[in-house]
């Protein structure tokens, strides 16, 4: 699976989401999992509300599984 192919497989997870915010989204994941893996729908989440400021950088990262990667937290688009 692609990174993009997420939001088609968890489209209701960017519902509501602006361009910038979605672009945002999907180029964390891409930087977090282009060596291989794939995020859950969790991080994914996860990451969604980090982006349109739900949870704070510090939250973010207290949620993140120590063995995945962590999503270097930029392009935080409001």
């Amino acid at each position: 699976m692609s990174i993009r192919s997420i939001t088609v497989q968890w489209p209701e997870l960017f519902i509501g989401l602006t361009p910038g915010q979605r672009g945002a989204v999907v180029r964390n994941l891409a930087q977090a999992y282009g060596k291989g893996g794939e995020p859950t729908r969790a991080e994914i989440d996860d990451m969604v509300q980090y982006v349109v400021g739900e949870i704070t950088p510090k939250e973010y990262v207290r949620r993140c599984s120590p063995t995945r990667p962590r999503p270097v937290l930029t392009g935080r688009a409001r």
